[in-house]
């Protein structure tokens, strides 16, 4: 090379072309990771496939969410108690009177604790007071009787008195009604279904109540329901079938 010859220059145009180039070759590249999948480097490529999956999941929530309302409405529409199967329990005939089915005749069944009105059903029916020993035969109590006579406080509680005899199998009764109709009191036992012929049954059924302001009532009314076979009234007199 002579001597006198000028060193050669750069093109500055050329150089910034060469770059230029080069970083839009390496912005559209993609790097390789250690197993050899590629990832894409490209921000317009990152920023579509993020508003896709936003997308797609709040869509999902919001399908949930109308799935998660529709279960509680039908969750709480079968909870709801049906009023065709629900029975409303019946109030009692008398909330403060107690009741007990026993015999007369006493422990051995010698006899009648009250007089009888009717000598076929050895009825009767009597209010009883602190003075129960004028009507009731002492001797003809069974010892379950007695000891609810003496449980009674007469001072603010009377006995309503009711003997029967009965054709059938021992049945439970229960106070249907007992209500008062001036100095009278009336009441109702019931019993399931007849059973099946036995024996007689005599029984002695004590109704204790609470007296009322009126004091205690001067005779009663009783009817006995036992099926669909047993159906008497006994009064202080007479008895009804």
């Amino acid at each position: 090379m002579p001597a006198n010859r000028p060193p050669q220059t750069v093109d500055r145009r050329r150089v910034l072309a060469a770059l230029t180039a080069t970083s839009v070759g390496l912005a559209g590249c993609q790097t390789l990771d250690d197993d050899g999948t590629s990832d894409a480097t490209d921000p317009g490529t990152r920023t579509l496939t993020t508003q896709t999956r936003s997308s797609t999941t709040s869509e999902t929530r919001a399908k949930t969410s109308e799935t998660d309302g529709a279960s509680s409405e039908t969750d709480a529409s079968t909870t709801e108690a049906d009023p065709t199967t629900t029975e409303r329990p019946r109030a009692p005939a008398c909330a403060d009177c107690s009741l007990l089915s026993t015999n007369y005749g006493g422990d051995d069944g010698r006899g009648h604790a009250l007089e009888p009105v009717d000598d076929e059903l050895d009825a009767a029916v009597a209010v009883l007071t602190d003075a129960w020993r004028t009507t009731v035969d002492e001797r003809e109590l069974t010892s379950e009787a007695r000891r609810f006579l003496a449980d009674t406080d007469f001072s603010r509680e009377h006995v309503v008195a009711v003997q029967f005899r009965e054709h059938s199998c021992c049945q439970r009764l229960s106070l249907a009604r007992f209500d008062r109709d001036g100095d009278r009191v009336r009441l109702r036992l019931d019993a399931p279904a007849f059973g099946p012929l036995q024996a007689e049954n005599d029984k002695l059924v004590l109704v204790r109540a609470p007296t009322e302001d009126r004091g205690v009532p001067d005779s009663a009314v009783a009817r006995i329901v036992i099926g669909d076979e047993f159906d008497v009234t006994i009064t202080p007199d007479d008895v009804e079938r």
